[in-house]
């Protein structure tokens, strides 16, 4: 047996038996015939019942083979031109037959992701049959949830789901539900804070102000719990965006209420980095609101104080004191800081453009 060092723990490697080593022998030779088959088949244009089932088995076997599910397809349209199949789909099937296709098609993809829960393959040929045949959208959506408590990240998963609420004009609270549910779960989240960010503010036209104050507050519970994970700062710049695209437009009220709700948040994340010192995404947060709220009293006019930690001024020395900071915190991105601090630094005083660069997460 041979022993190696992985993450500090001795690995001893099994020596497998006769037995074993026949056995997979045996499985790979079966294996290699079944896409010798296929290919024959494949290359000779062939589209027949045989073909769609050895591609069932093969798929089955491994659901990251792409060009065998593309060859599938080639042989259903083939197979089932007659009730309306084609490449390009007007209308969904809703035929007993196709009925019976679709529910095939839908077993065989929903086996091929359990075992590849992230197999591009079986994911499109998913989406490909929805878009085709008529489907239980209640069904698709329960079978999302189901694939998503295993993996809350499954990015495949959270974009199938995307596609369903668009090909059924579904309900954007039901989407901005279920994410809040997901993130309350895990602050960690990338994945469902990006999906609320595609819908949030679809749901907010008329009132977006109080849904930001409450989206803030959110952001308040996920970086004071998780403070070095990355999906929430990434979520808070998306928030900031959007209250910038408030704030500059020719409404005084909502730019006066963009100017004091950056104000609090830039006192909130003060205050965690009194708590973390250590955070760099606290830094860098500080620095985007700093920058933020020169940029908007600079082109909207508003009105910061003569003195005080809040003042033009006091930012401008703030945001350079941050970015030194952060030369040593994240020492990997220091010619980054460095670029920025020699925008920065030399204009302590002086007039500062409303153009600039801008630290990103």
């Amino acid at each position: 047996m041979n022993s190696k060092l992985m993450h500090g723990r001795k690995k001893i490697d099994r020596v497998q038996t006769e037995e074993e080593l026949h056995a997979l022998s045996v499985k790979t030779k079966l294996y290699s015939d079944l896409i010798g088959s296929i290919n024959k088949f494949r290359l000779s244009g062939i589209f027949t019942e045989e073909s769609l089932q050895l591609t069932s088995k093969l798929l089955k076997a491994n659901p990251d083979y792409y060009t065998i599910w593309n060859y599938r397809r080639n042989i259903l349209i083939s197979l089932w031109a007659n009730i309306g199949l084609q490449i390009c789909q007007d209308f969904p099937i809703s035929t007993e037959a196709g009925l019976r296709v679709r529910d095939t098609e839908l077993s065989i993809t929903s086996e091929a992701i359990k075992k590849n829960p992230k197999s591009y393959g079986a994911w499109y040929h998913r989406r490909w049959i929805s878009e085709r045949f008529t489907v239980d959208h209640q069904a698709e959506l329960d079978l999302c949830k189901s694939f998503l408590s295993v993996d809350q990240r499954n990015f495949h998963c959270w974009n199938y789901r995307k596609f369903l609420w668009k090909r059924c004009h579904g309900d954007i609270h039901v989407e901005i539900d279920y994410t809040l549910e997901k993130i309350q779960e895990n602050f960690s989240n990338y994945s469902a804070f990006h999906h609320r960010s595609v819908f949030i503010k679809n749901c907010t036209i008329l009132n977006p102000t109080s849904v930001i104050e409450g989206e803030l507050k959110l952001l308040e519970n996920a970086y004071y719990t998780e403070p070095d994970d990355q999906s929430t700062w990434w979520y808070l710049q998306f928030i900031l965006k959007w209250i910038e695209e408030i704030a500059i437009t020719e409404d005084t009220t909502r730019t006066s209420w963009a100017a004091h709700v950056i104000t609090n948040q830039l006192e909130s994340l003060r205050a965690l980095k009194e708590i973390e010192t250590n955070c760099k995404w606290a830094y860098i947060a500080i620095t985007i609101t700093i920058e933020l709220l020169i940029k908007l009293s600079l082109r909207c006019g508003i009105s910061l104080p003569d003195s005080g930690c809040d003042s033009v001024a006091s930012l401008r020395v703030e945001r350079v004191h941050l970015l030194r900071s952060l030369k040593l915190l994240d020492s990997t991105h220091s010619r980054r800081y460095d670029y920025l601090l020699s925008k920065y630094g030399d204009e302590i005083t002086g007039e500062e453009s409303v153009t600039q660069t801008n630290v990103t997460f």
